[in-house]
């Protein structure tokens, strides 16, 4: 995930005790991501260029966020996305709470994820701070 999307990669980690979308590439990083969140809208990809666009079209030709875009479709219509693989599955040990939170975390559009200030309130989070404060007295 790009930015703050990595919050979801940490947290998917912390609670499996290794990697959770351990990849051989970055590609392939994001190909075992997109099998267990889902599948993105025209409107999510063209999230991605809108946020992240600039950066790279300073460093890249202009065709190159446009040629993304037309791969990223192109690869999401493929049979292989299509087969999700449920988050709980991957973590079946994991509270509810802590899948919610990392489901918000993992959403592909930035726009649509969970914003700091909505994850510091999530129930999740609460119980750990709650809990920290009940025991530091």
């Amino acid at each position: 995930m790009i930015g703050d999307g990595f919050l979801g990669c940490i947290l998917g980690e912390m609670l499996l005790g290794k990697p959770l979308f351990q990849g051989t590439s970055t590609f392939n990083q994001l190909e075992r991501i997109l099998q267990h969140i889902p599948t993105p809208s025209h409107s999510d990809i063209a999230s991605i260029a809108s946020h992240y666009g600039p950066s790279v079209l300073e460093r890249a030709h202009s065709g190159y966020i446009h040629s993304f875009i037309r791969i990223f479709q192109i690869m999401l219509s493929m049979p292989f996305f299509r087969q999700k693989k449920p988050l709980d599955a991957l973590l079946p040990n994991a509270p509810e709470d802590a899948l919610d939170l990392l489901r918000r975390l993992l959403h592909f559009n930035p726009d649509k994820r969970i914003t700091a200030d909505e994850g510091l309130r999530h129930p999740y989070v609460v119980s750990y701070v709650l809990s920290y404060i009940l025991f530091q007295t």
